[in-house]
């Protein structure tokens, strides 16, 4: 669809095929694949931090995108926000940010490792219908009901749009029918067969923020990243770098008149404060049960809802006990 000036608007069908179609993975390659609100930041934080030696200073808080950087930093790329074709004109959003085009030629010239964000299905990955072989896939998920939450505050911002809170929670749980990611159910069911796959790290939101847990998913994710062993001052800098509260202030000093992005999409940083928006709504609770268990039946993962309880399908994963 034209729209002034030449440019183009396109439907998310017809983008993430031609995305498909037209981007090639190299060896090397990380991405960083996420539902939508179920840690894309501090995943993102986490593997920049990890190949740019600790450096939180490095990088830009609000949006990480790999164009505004120097030759001395790594950025990320998010495809489906900003890249487009070499001769198209293309307007999405302004100023420093994800959204700023970027054409092919401009993506296939980054240095490596290139770090890549995608909320894409399996089947709507770049470069196929699939896993790319030598492409690394760092998956970081979250318990339904914290990323149905989280939502809604988010993106086009249910809340503030005057959507009662239960009626985003049938949207959500109905999102195959209208989101470009579909379902967190069908998007997890995907990933989940392919996490048997020795180039995917699966990560665990409320395990990554666990002050008890931290230091070893840093090193995890740092040694799954570099292919090395960390040394103990990176895991430190990256376990500070990727507080909730250093995220954060680095965000606020960052907003300004200039910046599309803002530090409202760190909300809080936290693991089962879920229940606190459910509990007003009788039945709504069970309704993501339902859903959740008639959705993820079969081999599958296990989420922690907080309070000590798990949501749980029936698991055995191939190389390894259940979770």
């Amino acid at each position: 669809r034209l729209l002034k000036d030449g440019a183009v608007s396109w439907h998310p069908r017809k983008l993430r095929e031609w995305l498909r179609a037209s981007t090639k993975l190299r060896t090397g390659d990380v991405v960083v694949a996420c539902y939508p609100k179920c840690g894309t930041t501090l995943t993102e934080q986490l593997v920049l931090l990890a190949l740019n030696g600790g450096d939180a200073a490095s990088l830009d808080p609000l949006s990480k995108n790999a164009r505004n950087f120097s030759k001395r930093a790594l950025g990320k790329v998010w495809p489906e926000a900003c890249l487009r074709p070499d001769n198209q004109q293309v307007q999405v959003g302004q100023g420093k940010e994800e959204f700023v085009p970027m054409t092919l030629a401009e993506f296939d010239s980054l240095p490596q490792p290139r770090v890549i964000k995608t909320h894409a299905r399996v089947p709507h990955l770049l470069g196929g219908s699939g896993l790319v072989k030598g492409a690394k896939y760092v998956v970081c998920t979250r318990n339904p009901f914290d990323a149905c939450v989280s939502a809604y505050y988010h993106a086009w911002h249910p809340q503030n749009n005057g959507w009662p809170f239960d009626a985003w929670v049938h949207a959500w749980l109905a999102s195959d029918a209208w989101a470009p990611h579909g379902s967190w159910f069908r998007w997890h069911t995907e990933w989940r067969d392919a996490a048997s796959s020795e180039s995917v790290l699966w990560l665990w939101y409320e395990d990554v923020v666990n002050v008890d847990s931290q230091e070893y998913w840093a090193r995890t994710i740092a040694t799954f990243v570099l292919g090395k062993d960390p040394s103990d001052e990176l895991v430190q800098k990256m376990v500070a770098g990727a507080s909730f509260a250093a995220m954060k202030a680095q965000a606020l000093q960052a907003e300004g008149p200039s910046r599309l992005n803002s530090s409202e999409h760190l909300r809080v940083g936290k693991a089962g404060t879920w229940r606190d928006h459910f509990a007003p709504y009788p039945g709504l609770e069970e309704e993501v049960r339902r859903v959740f268990k008639t959705r993820m039946a079969g081999p599958g993962l296990a989420w922690n809802v907080g309070e000590g309880e798990a949501i749980v399908t029936p698991i055995t994963l191939p190389d390894g006990p259940s979770r």
